[in-house]
């Protein structure tokens, strides 16, 4: 019964997540076309100068171009805003992600289901986004697939346990590369570690993936402690910016990231040996 229910707070995040974007389907199905003329006006009227910034916060929003600026942090000029259905599901990934950094390793099936279908989602609105023209295709499609996929993995759960580990080796690849760039700039013209970073990032993905399935409790606070700042920081870039105009920097968001995971590796830690010590004194005043 207690694993069911985990399971149900797994995939409960994507369920409000549809929720809240079904008023917006028929408004992003109509504004397709209009979204991409929009972009195309646009972008001709500043090229001759005749447009203002306040014009600009006037265009309709596309929330596949929001959801993609969220996720891979791209920042523009001027005032930006995410679409207005997009930041009430950031605040709820900002709460799930700091009860996963703060209690990750007491909610395994919870991380293991919610990695599977996050990480369906992402490569399925990636691989979409590049794909169609459309503002809601992406999201749609990705959010059907992504509820799929923990579905199956509730009934694969030894053997999905392989996906948060899995993660967590693509992110730290990752964020080692953000390291490296942001203390070197100069690499940045360097084609390996932009271009073709991927393998490394596949590498470390399938290294992990492995340590998982051989480790398992082992692991889990360490990878729930990076999944969980992973998740914290992406959601507050999104709140700042959605409701505090707010534009985190690369190193902002890589510090606050940091931060999120040694916080929640001590917790973690402290939290499992004060248990311990709890169970060792009751087992001794048995004696």
């Amino acid at each position: 019964m207690a694993l069911r229910t985990s399971w149900a707070i797994g995939i409960f995040p994507l369920f409000v997540l549809l929720a809240l974007l079904v008023p917006s389907a028929s408004f992003e199905e109509s504004s397709d076309l209009d979204c991409l003329g929009a972009t195309s006006l646009l972008q001709k009227s500043v090229e001759a100068g005749a447009l203002s910034t306040s014009s600009w916060a006037n265009q309709p929003s596309c929330m596949a171009d929001d959801l993609e600026k969220m996720l891979k942090g791209l920042q523009e000029s001027g005032e930006q805003h995410l679409n207005k259905y997009l930041g009430f599901p950031m605040i709820l990934l900002l709460c799930a992600s700091l009860l996963i950094v703060f209690m990750g390793h007491k909610l395994v099936p919870v991380v293991v289901v919610t990695s599977v279908s996050l990480t369906v989602f992402f490569i399925s609105f990636e691989f979409l986004r590049s794909t169609t023209k459309t503002c809601s295709v992406p999201i749609w499609v990705s959010l059907v697939l992504a509820v799929a996929a923990a579905v199956v993995a509730m009934c694969f759960l030894e053997v999905a346990v392989i996906v948060p580990g899995g993660v967590f080796g693509a992110i730290l690849a990752y964020q080692v590369q953000a390291i490296v760039l942001t203390a070197s700039p100069s690499l940045e013209s360097n084609v390996f570690l932009t271009q073709y970073f991927w393998s490394i990032a596949i590498l470390a993905a399938v290294i992990f993936a492995y340590l998982a399935h051989k480790l398992k409790d082992d692991i889990f606070i360490l990878l729930t402690s990076v999944l969980g700042a992973y998740g914290f920081e992406i959601a507050l870039r999104g709140v700042l910016l959605d409701y505090f105009s707010v534009k985190m920097t690369s190193l902002a968001s890589l510090i606050s990231m940091l931060a999120a995971f040694l916080v929640g590796l001590f917790v973690q830690h402290t939290f499992t040996a004060l248990a311990l010590f709890t169970i060792c004194l009751a087992a001794f005043g048995n004696l």
